[in-house]
């Protein structure tokens, strides 16, 4: 931060073009309120609203940002940020790659204490927030309604992650 703007080690303004989908009040809504936040930091966000299945099908050399109201968990699944982060896996569309985040993060998967995992996670967190390029963006919320009958509801429902295992769910007496 330098003067009240996000700039990098070169002095350089952080400013991008975001690609947003369309069509959802709430979530470009949302997206209006998450770029005027980011310019109290001195981000400086373009937002370019596009059709959700053209968002979806963007790769990753064709956007900065993108964002259509869900996406990767990162959370209950790998609180370490290892399918984020770690080189070569499956969502580091950006191809990060670093040799301490890799240890850090295989750090975390080790047999460990509460003592050493708490360690381990802050030691990983301390650095992803110095060394990972990441804007995060909030999940959509929705409404979950169901009927009287529906069983697998509460069971099946992840409260780290948010999500519901719909695929588990049947309808019987």
């Amino acid at each position: 931060m330098k003067n009240g703007v996000m700039t990098n080690k070169q002095g350089k303004q952080l400013a991008f073009t975001w690609v947003v989908a369309s069509g959802s009040t709430t979530d470009n809504n949302i997206a209006q309120l998450i770029k005027q936040d980011w310019a109290k930091e001195g981000i400086d966000a373009t937002i370019r609203e596009e059709p959700f299945n053209q968002v979806v099908a963007l790769t990753s050399s064709q956007f900065q940002l993108i964002w259509w109201g869900g996406g990767w968990c990162y959370g209950a699944e790998d609180p370490t940020g290892g399918a984020l982060f770690g080189t070569g896996s499956v969502a580091n569309t950006g191809l990060y790659s670093n040799s301490t985040m890799n240890r850090l993060i295989a750090a975390t998967h080790a047999p460990s204490t509460v003592a050493q995992a708490k360690a381990r996670m802050d030691a990983y967190q301390v650095f992803a927030a110095k060394h990972v390029p990441v804007l995060w963006l909030p999940a959509s919320t929705g409404l979950l309604v169901t009927k009287q009958g529906l069983h697998g509801v509460n069971s099946d429902y992840n409260t780290l992650s948010g999500y519901e295992a719909y695929n588990n769910w049947k309808v019987g007496p």
